[in-house]
């Protein structure tokens, strides 16, 4: 299962209330498939407006970096791994650019289910932000930006650069 998602913006919800909750949402989509199937194949991705080691992301929807941690994780509260934890948004991992900084607001977790080689897996090295949607000269290579109602001129794809992982199939 893939589930999309896009958390509300550090400017409508600064004390993150909100965010916490989209992560305890989508935990708990996760946890009830892998209650009924440990084995489950389960993505979580999007724009959570939180990078990977705030509370939204390592408390409520309990996506950590450590894939042993996940896969050898005690049955009762089974974990996600973060494919973006522990990465640097200075150096080609930053997915927004805000007022001179880059974040990791753009992630991906997946399920122990996706680090096993039964059904489809997760190829964690293939994890990356995809960084080349530009506007033309911009130099510091930031997102091209889609404007609001007033923006005059071109327009580009999103404030946001994309993520993506390769998922394989075993089997047939």
């Amino acid at each position: 299962m893939v589930l999309a998602t896009h958390w509300t913006s550090r400017l409508t919800d600064e004390k993150g209330t909100q965010r916490a909750k989209y992560g305890d949402q989508a935990y708990g989509v996760f946890k009830a498939m892998y209650r009924s199937n440990p084995k489950v194949d389960f993505l979580v991705c999007g724009d959570f407006n939180d990078p990977p080691g705030a509370t939204s992301v390592t408390e409520h929807l309990l996506a950590v970096m450590d894939a042993d941690v996940v896969l050898h994780h005690p049955q009762g509260t089974p974990l996600l791994l973060n494919l973006f934890a522990g990465k640097d948004p200075e150096d080609g991992w930053g997915t927004h650019y805000f007022k001179g900084k880059w974040f990791i607001f753009d992630q991906i977790a997946v399920s122990p289910g996706l680090l096993d080689d039964e059904g489809w897996t997760c190829d964690r090295d293939s994890a990356k932000t995809v960084n080349t949607l530009v506007r033309f000269n911009d130099r510091k290579s930031r997102p091209w930006r889609f404007g609001d109602r007033h923006h005059q001129g071109e327009r580009g794809y999103s404030d946001h650069f994309p993520v993506t992982v390769r998922l394989n199939v075993h089997g047939n």
